[in-house]
């Protein structure tokens, strides 16, 4: 937040998981739509190798998904300009990473304990 007017100007949830996700066409798909279904909607979708970016500019937020080493992904939520408050933002990033197992090779992926929680701000 912004120390001297109490406004926070980034929140982000992240966590390395393994085994890596398959990013396919029909996962990916698969994924945005069960987030849809459960109310979180995206206007662009970013899909290199390795790699999906859901992003949604109304009411900031982004979800990526991503490899970064052999049998080894990450799973980020972010909102760059909060629109809400922190718990509203922690509902979607949950929607999100609810939505993750749609991704898995198989049977659902488990998360390692390298997670973290931030709330920047300007000072």
């Amino acid at each position: 937040m912004l120390v001297h007017t109490g406004q926070t100007v980034h929140f982000g949830v992240g966590c390395v998981f393994s085994p890596q996700p398959v990013l396919d066409a029909d996962h990916i798909l698969a994924f945005q739509g069960d987030l849809a279904k459960h109310g979180l909607v995206f206007t662009q979708t970013q899909a290199p190798p390795g790699l999906i970016a859901l992003i949604r500019e109304t009411r900031p937020i982004e979800v990526r998904v991503q490899h970064i080493g052999p049998g080894v992904g990450s799973l980020a939520v972010v909102a760059p300009a909060p629109w809400a408050s922190l718990d509203e933002f922690l509902d979607e990033a949950h929607i999100a990473f609810s939505g993750f197992r749609t991704l898995g090779p198989g049977s659902p992926c488990r998360c390692s304990s390298a997670s973290a929680l931030s709330d920047a701000f300007l000072a």
